[in-house]
């Protein structure tokens, strides 16, 4: 049977469970996932006679859950049905929609961080969340939000081939311990502000913001409010994407939020809460105002050695003041206007400020990269630049959105991008797209590769209600089916 991971930090990845493997966190089972709550051998699974799959909790701490029952010893999991290890809930699949999916695979010995010219850049983060506080979401007694970071699955010693995973850009995240609170104050200081002081000034103008579908977590990232009186944040679109449910969360009060507009293409998106009371807008800066070697400040929500929802800065320097993103990276564009620093940008951050030491914001954190070719790289993160931020939320604060479908995406090996789920009350959702999962290979004519980059160049600029194409193929079909829809 092939297993689909369908919510988690190793989301859209697959693999087969053809005999017994191990699975959880530690470094000597079958598959290796990214969630915090996994034990380091938290299940086993095995086929179960006459069809199916045999899970069993291997005395984990967080728990195994199958039809939403934490179970002891086994059960089995029928074809078509999920279950739940740690926050990491995955999917035993139909055989008619095997072949769907291809597996992230590594050499022995050698961790699957990436491969092939396209990877995961996302810094979309795996972060505990708070619980409750009147959001309306069902996350069960002690249960936190998962660690969502950009991500793949890695493969034990039984799944693994010989084939060694391509040496291509890789963008991803580590977590590094590089927290500057305090009073250390840097020469360029702007006005001889301290970063404890500047972190302080703008706590209520960060947010962190989590993503739920159908009442599952799913994620979260970061973000910051734009306008205070208005209640609306900004993060990034791969933040909330595959989500329908969001929650916002300023100074530790949180609250839910809708969705206003999304630009897929420009991973800019802007959610909008009702209770403003406590909101501070961030004030904005200009590109043109800063200078190669300019100390600047990442505020956010990354994932940390705490577990815990701590508000976190990082400091560093700006690298270059204005460039471009060119890396094909899976689930993040190619950004034309942004700002490299060496300030630490962590699974979670995105969609966090990049500030300068007056508080200003001059861009929105949102990409980072570990590796280039064979060689580690220490210090490269990216904010999508201030000057192009303005721009962009200029149209999506006035309600509508740019190139955005409605439709939750993940990013198979090949054949074209997963819609896992249509955003309720949006064009996808009226024509019934959030009913089931489909392959889109094509929009407008134009062939779509397994990468947000092929989902751009195919779509183009479109606003909310232009006309729009699909070319899909549904699980189990082998014709494919022409779909009209309008933009959402």
């Amino acid at each position: 049977m092939r297993i689909t991971i369908v919510q988690g930090p190793d989301r859209g990845k697959t693999f087969d469970v053809d005999e017994p493997v191990v699975v959880g966190r530690g470094e000597d089972v079958d598959v290796v996932l990214l969630d915090e709550r996994t034990s380091r051998r938290h299940a086993r699974l095995a086929p179960a006679p006459g069809g199916g799959v045999e899970v069993e909790d291997l005395e984990s701490t967080n728990g195994t859950y199958v039809d939403g029952a934490r179970i002891t010893g086994s059960r089995t999991v029928a074809a078509g049905a999920s279950f739940r290890i740690g926050s990491t809930v995955l999917r035993v699949e139909p055989a008619e929609e095997r072949g769907a999916h291809t597996v992230h695979e590594a050499a022995a010995g050698e961790e699957a961080v990436g491969e092939g010219p396209e990877e995961r850049g996302g810094l979309r983060r795996p972060r505990p969340v708070p619980l409750g506080k009147g959001s309306g979401i069902d996350r069960g007694p002690g249960e936190r939000a998962p660690m969502s970071e950009s991500v793949v699955v890695r493969l034990g010693d039984t799944l693994r081939r010989t084939q060694r995973v391509a040496l291509a850009a890789v963008v991803s995240v580590v977590v590094v311990v590089a927290i500057f609170l305090g009073v250390l104050v840097f020469g360029d200081s702007g006005g001889g502000r301290s970063i404890s002081e500047m972190v302080s000034g703008a706590t209520a103008s960060t947010a962190a913001v989590n993503t739920f579908e159908r009442g599952a977590p799913t994620g979260g990232g970061s973000g910051w409010v734009l306008d205070g009186k208005e209640g609306l944040i900004v993060t990034n679109a791969h933040v909330v994407n595959g989500g329908d449910i969001f929650t916002v969360s300023v100074d530790g009060q949180e609250q839910r939020a809708k969705l206003v507009g999304v630009a897929p293409c420009e991973d800019l998106a802007v959610l909008k809460v009702d209770k403003t009371d406590g909101l501070k807008t961030m004030a904005l800066g200009t590109q043109k105002s800063l200078r190669q070697g300019q100390n600047v400040v990442a505020l956010g929500f990354p994932a940390s050695a705490s577990l815990g929802t701590d508000l976190s800065a990082t400091a560093g320097v700006v690298s270059v003041v204005r460039t471009k993103f060119r890396l094909n990276a899976i689930d993040v564009p190619h950004y034309q206007d942004v700002i490299q620093t060496d300030a630490s940008i962590n699974p979670g951050n995105s969609g966090g400020p990049l500030l300068t030491l007056d508080g200003k914001l001059v861009g929105v954190n949102s990409a980072g990269i570990t590796l280039l070719g064979d060689r580690t790289i220490q210090g490269e993160g990216y904010a999508i630049g201030v000057d192009r931020v303005r721009e962009i939320l200029s149209t999506l604060r006035t309600g509508k959105s740019l190139a955005w479908l409605g439709l939750g995406l993940s990013y198979p090996r090949e054949g074209g991008l997963i819609a896992e789920h249509a955003v309720p009350a949006t064009p996808a959702f009226e024509k019934g797209l959030g009913s089931g999962r489909f392959l889109i290979v094509g929009i407008n004519g134009r062939r779509v590769g397994s990468s947000l980059n092929s989902y751009c160049s195919a779509i183009g600029v479109g606003e909310t209600g232009d006309p729009v194409t699909l070319t899909i193929l549904r699980p189990g079909k082998r014709k494919l089916e022409t779909i009209q829809l309008e933009l959402a």
